[in-house]
This record gives C-alpha cells, sequence and structure tokens, in this order.
C-alpha cells in the first residue's frame, strides 16, 4: 500500500488539500488516513482499536520513528475522518488523477470514464 501511495504522492497531495492542526494531532492526515485505509484492509477494526492495532504494527519501519501508536487513536482519526468529509471531493479528483496518470499513462481520456461525477 505504501508503494501505491508513493506512486501517486499521497502525502504531498492529501497534506496539501486536508487542513492540519498541529497544536491537535502530531501526525499528518496523509498518514492517518494511509494507517486507517491499512487497517480496514487487513483488521477492519472500529475506530476506538485501531490504536491497539497500531502497537502490534513495526511503525518505526512503516512510517519513520516519530509517529507512535498513542498518537493513532480514535479522536485523531475521526477529526481526520472529519475533514476528509469537508474536503473529499477535491481529494478525490486530484488523487483519481493521478492514479490514472501512473498507471494508465496512455490514456488521459480514460481517466475521465473511470472517475465520477464531482460537483
Amino acid at each position: 500500500m505504501r508503494f501505491l501511495a508513493d506512486r501517486v504522492n499521497w502525502l504531498s497531495v492529501v497534506d496539501t488539500l486536508l487542513p492540519w492542526d498541529q497544536a491537535r494531532s502530531r501526525i499528518a492526515p496523509s498518514i492517518l488516513l494511509l494507517m486507517l485505509g491499512v487497517n480496514v484492509l487487513c483488521h477492519r477494526n472500529p475506530l476506538y482499536r485501531v490504536e491497539n492495532w497500531a502497537a502490534t504494527m513495526p511503525l518505526p519501519l512503516l512510517w519513520g520513528n516519530q509517529i507512535q501508536a498513542s498518537q493513532c487513536n480514535d479522536d485523531a482519526l475521526g477529526r481526520v475522518l472529519e475533514d476528509l468529509a469537508e474536503h473529499g471531493s477535491k481529494l478525490l479528483a486530484t488523487l483519481g488523477m493521478r492514479v490514472c496518470k501512473a498507471f494508465i499513462p496512455h490514456s488521459p481520456s480514460g481517466c475521465i470514464l473511470i472517475l465520477p461525477r464531482i460537483p
């Protein structure tokens, strides 16, 4: 999953489009959403158990030494999901185009066909 995220420049795009209040969360929204995505694909824990799941993961190997499992609590995840609800359409459009360019390089018009219409 990290390979795919790097291929579409996930960290930069998400952190540019989603607000990040560093006083409330020391982890960037991009990493929280990526970690939540990995959790959904692997274990599907409810938000209040993601912190426990994260404690079993090799976080320094995956995300670097600056991240601790206690920072991936349900409050931090809830805040980033609220921000995603507010800014999700633009994020979906931007990441969708990046996915098309990264994985369908010779079909720019194909991107329009596979992306939903965003108001």
